[in-house]
């Protein structure tokens, strides 16, 4: 399924607003936050809502004008507060949720806002109406108080009104849930009107107005009529949801349908949507799924709801990113409603960056995500194309080994659960598959110093597997890293570790497809002769030369980690040369080593990153570690040129952290992938300093030109590690990147997290 959109807006189409800076007319931000809009007559727009300033009073209710809903003028503050001790709303009152509607019987623009007063923090809880002759004022308080003082609601219950010693129950548990159900608080609040905080207006088909806050400590939704003026109650008014904990209400009506979009009660924390419907706005109420479909719908794409604008037949859910230490940078967000089959909306997000160019995200199903199995750098491959084919493998959120596949281009997936599972509370445990020449699918998993688990489809193009088998039958006993490449002429090589941490070799298989049988080609080439291991990085180019580089570690603790070495073979692995063409005697150890860099123990230095080549067959190496005069880790490009070895920052981070321990870390920056074409040389990456989200580095000048990042998406990957089709990219210079967001505890510690989705990001190189 794509998550391809635009914004319909009467005959205008604009891209989605993606958190962004979203620039009015003199080229500032739009501090306009928590509000909504109104359209009168003429197609103007008028977009009120919150001015905020940096740890300073508000000044009031800003209001910005369009025509078209992209181009906004700023026309200043509408609602002011005042300086004149006790007024209705005094300087150093807050003023939150601001909503402007038109009575055309009066001719009044009439606004309501949830208001604190000043220096009572939140415990006020009132709602204030202003009024004006126009739509940008001023608008003048007349009011503010608690909602419906001595009414109580027409759906409750009068019978169950508690003793007043149920309020001194203990929160939150069973007893205490069923008396807030039956009106604990609103009994309480009733003499001196029902509190009311983050709300919305809404003007129904008739003529009538209503307004719809979070009440009763934000444990319940209250929606009450308006009077004819709009700006009183009636006293008519209902609870919807007791104990729900629902704040940020929005509405809308379609098709003699009523619509609510809420959030949960988390403060500046995004949380994930609720929505429900009615077929009576004062009626019964039934709690739908999350509409939001997409990258981190979980956390409705961490934003939070404000309102939803009706324009001609378009539905947008306005809402807003918030930053608490920094609310007038607060973000926007602007999303069209669309509807299923069964009429139900949804709120559809592609998750793409608007500095991504032509980049396109597919979802597939969802998978484990409480450790990075799914997404460790070191899986090769996660995706692999053969022919027009294309193949994806994944843990399911039950640990069972996930394939898929589809035609290229297509959004038609092809799943298939298999019978084997994974031990994916160990993020070593990783899926890696290979397709051979003839198209069969070869898939090993759940290694960490485990006996080989392998296995085979049943025919070429099938997601079905045979039963568990050997390759060759020796040193399959301690297996670590189990990786596939294709040659060009169909086989494949099958790499690994067999031997433990600190103390393993670099075993190579060569799978024969025109015997279809498996041979061993090296039992180790690169021999950490029981002192120390070699921890690498392979890639085959397109003229079938064999690059590995790798770096040593000397214990199991990652801070052993140095230098950065390589090898090269034109043989199929038999036999191995320098980057001079000087042959190697096997095995390779620390003393024969060519060093490609010299890096310390103790720099940060990872291991297991990437590398590629050029159509030169010249190699590259990505990796990250610190130079000696600094405590930051930078990303670097280790390369040679034909003649000699060269290395280069091409990062500009900012933070320190130190990498030490051993397991599987979180740390605040993934290991890089690396591509090459000609003189475009990108570095695929995550970094917290970017919201963890996933960047591309590149450069379109050579290793020596001037580096650009662009961040792909918008939402955080966490844990997350780039893997890609490399068969695609060396075929094709097609960019396909298996892409998950996915958790990781310190030290092979596996985290309680929700399954998420599993995608394939497509990006375009030549438009970058």
């Amino acid at each position: 399924m794509s998550l391809i959109l635009s914004i319909g807006i009467g005959s205008a189409k604009i891209a989605p607003d993606k958190g962004g800076i979203w620039q009015d007319s003199d080229g500032n931000h739009i501090n306009c936050h928590g509000g909504g809009i109104l359209k009168d007559q003429n197609g103007t727009f008028y977009w009120y809502g919150e001015h905020r300033g940096v740890n300073a009073p508000q000044e009031g209710v800003a209001c910005y004008v369009s025509k078209d809903l992209k181009n906004w003028e700023n026309k200043g503050i509408v609602m002011r507060v005042s300086d004149e001790s006790g007024a209705i709303v005094e300087r150093g009152s807050t003023i939150e949720r601001p909503k402007v509607i038109y009575n055309p019987k009066t001719g009044k623009y009439v606004m309501w806002f949830h208001h604190e007063l000043k220096g009572k923090g939140y415990a006020a809880a009132q709602t204030a109406v202003a009024v004006a002759d126009n739509p940008l004022g001023p608008f003048k308080p007349i009011r503010s108080g608690r909602v419906n003082a001595g009414k109580l609601p027409i759906n409750l219950d009068k019978s169950l009104k508690p003793d007043d010693e149920k309020l001194k129950m203990e929160w939150w548990t069973p007893e205490w849930r069923k008396e807030i159900e039956n009106g604990l608080f609103t009994f309480r609040d009733c003499k001196g009107g029902q509190m009311a905080r983050d709300m919305t207006l809404f003007v129904d088909d008739d003529g009538k107005a209503y307004h719809i806050y979070s009440s009763e400590d934000n444990l319940t939704l209250q929606i009450a009529e308006l009077d004819k003026s709009f700006t009183k109650h009636t006293g008519k008014y209902i609870r919807i949801f007791p104990g729900g904990h629902n704040e940020a209400p929005t509405i809308f009506k379609k098709d003699g349908k009523y619509w609510m979009i809420t959030s949960g009660c988390t403060g500046w924390a995004p949380n994930e949507a609720r929505m429900m419907w009615a077929d009576n706005i004062m009626g019964d109420w039934h709690i739908m799924p999350n509409p939001c479909k997409g990258p981190e719908a979980e956390i409705t794409f961490k934003a939070q709801g404000t309102y939803i604008l009706e324009n001609d037949s378009a539905l947008i859910f306005m809402a807003d990113i918030w930053n608490p230490k920094n609310l007038p940078d607060s973000r926007h967000l602007w999303l069209p409603i669309s509807f299923d089959i069964n009429g139900v909306p949804e709120i559809r997000y592609d998750g793409i960056s608007t500095e991504a160019g032509d980049t396109k995200l597919y979802e597939i199903g969802e998978g484990y995500s409480g450790t990075s199995v799914n997404t460790a750098v070191f899986r090769a491959n996660s995706v692999v194309t053969h022919k027009d084919n294309q193949y994806i493998a994944f843990y399911d959120p039950e640990g069972y080994v996930t394939l898929a596949k589809r035609k290229l281009n297509s959004d038609n997936w092809t799943i298939h659960k298999t019978q084997y599972k994974g031990n994916v509370k160990d993020g070593h445990n990783i899926i890696s598959i290979g397709a051979d020449g003839e198209g069969y699918l070869h898939v090993a998993f759940d290694h960490h110093g485990h006996p080989l688990h392998y296995a085979k489809s049943l025919k070429p193009g099938s997601l079905e597997l045979g039963e568990i088998s050997p390759m060759t039958g020796i040193d399959e006993n301690n297996v670590t890293y189990p990786e596939f490449y294709s040659l060009s002429n169909g086989d494949l090589l099958f790499v690994y570790r067999s031997g433990a941490s600190g103390r393993g070799n670099m075993a190579i298989n060569r799978y024969v497809v025109n015997d279809k049988k498996w041979i061993r080609v090296q039992d180790s080439l690169i021999d950490g002769e029981e002192q120390r291991s070699p921890y690498w990085q392979l890639y085959i180019d397109e003229n079938d030369v064999i690059h590995v580089s790798w770096v040593w570690r000397e214990t199991w603790l990652v801070e052993t980690n140095h230098d950065m070495c390589y090898a090269k073979s034109k043989d199929g692995g038999k036999t191995w040369l320098k980057s001079d063409n000087t042959p190697y005697s096997l095995p390779i150890t620390l003393s024969n080593s060519e060093f490609a860099c010299s890096i310390p123990q103790n720099s940060e230095l990872i291991n297991q990153t990437s590398m590629t080549a050029d159509r030169d067959s010249n190699p590259y190496i990505v990796s990250y570690w610190r130079s000696e005069d600094s405590d930051v880790p930078q990303y670097r490009l280790i390369w040679h040129d034909g003649k000699e070895w060269k290395h280069r920052e091409i990062s500009n981070r900012t933070s320190p952290f130190s990498l030490s321990g051993g397991g599987t870390k979180m740390i605040p920056i993934s290991r890089p992938r690396v591509v090459v074409d000609n003189d475009f040389i990108g570095v695929i990456y995550r970094d917290a300093e970017r919201g963890s989200v996933v960047s591309l580095a590149h450069t379109n000048n050579g290793a020596n030109g001037d580096w650009t990042t662009s961040d792909l998406t918008v939402f955080g990957v966490e844990a997350w590690e780039p893997s890609l089709d490399t068969e695609l990219w060396k075929n094709e210079r097609k960019l396909h990147m298996f892409v998950q967001k996915t958790y990781q505890g310190d030290g092979e510690v596996s985290l309680d997290k929700k399954p998420t989705s599993v995608y394939i990001l497509e990006t375009d190189i030549n438009k970058k």
